[in-house]
């Protein structure tokens, strides 16, 4: 009788499993998308190596030269790249409220990166707010459109 009642107790177990990795509701309790996958951890926008993906969702080019980045220091001042020129300045967020200071960017001639960095540059000067999504940063222009989009990378990358 009570291997009969372990038997029907492991069934039933088995049947509840089943029904919440097809209803989504297994997947929603480990904090990932699909059974299996590991949640996703929210990286914080201080010191990370934040690489320019795109800009008013049109992809930026990769380059090894001055690659499109930000870096947010703790102490208020912002260190990167347009593609083409480097950048420095200070900023101050209140919540996801962002600020730029005065920013000081060198004046590189790159043909092949001119338009691109400054499309960047231009929608750098923009930005009121961010959102960061797992490991990736939204920068929101005044319209609060997200125009400027960059990823989390590791430093050995």
């Amino acid at each position: 009788m009570v291997a009969k009642l372990k038997w029907l107790l492991i069934v039933i177990l088995a049947v509840v499993v089943v029904v919440f990795i097809y209803s989504g509701s297994l997947s929603n309790m480990v904090g990932s998308n699909m059974v299996g996958q590991a949640p996703v951890a929210q990286v914080p926008l201080f010191d990370t190596y934040w690489r320019v993906s795109h800009v008013h969702n049109e992809p930026v080019t990769a380059r090894e030269f001055n690659e499109a980045h930000l870096l947010f220091l703790t102490n208020g001042r912002l260190a990167g790249a347009d593609g083409c020129n480097r950048i420095s300045g200070a900023y101050r967020i209140s919540g996801e409220q962002l600020a730029f200071g005065q920013l000081a960017v060198t004046r590189l001639f790159c043909e092949d990166a001119m338009t691109e960095a400054e499309r960047f540059g231009r929608e750098l000067f923009a930005i009121e707010s961010f959102v960061i999504e797992g490991t990736t940063l939204f920068l929101l222009n005044t319209d609060s459109i997200r125009s400027i989009r960059l990823d989390a990378v590791s430093r050995e990358q």
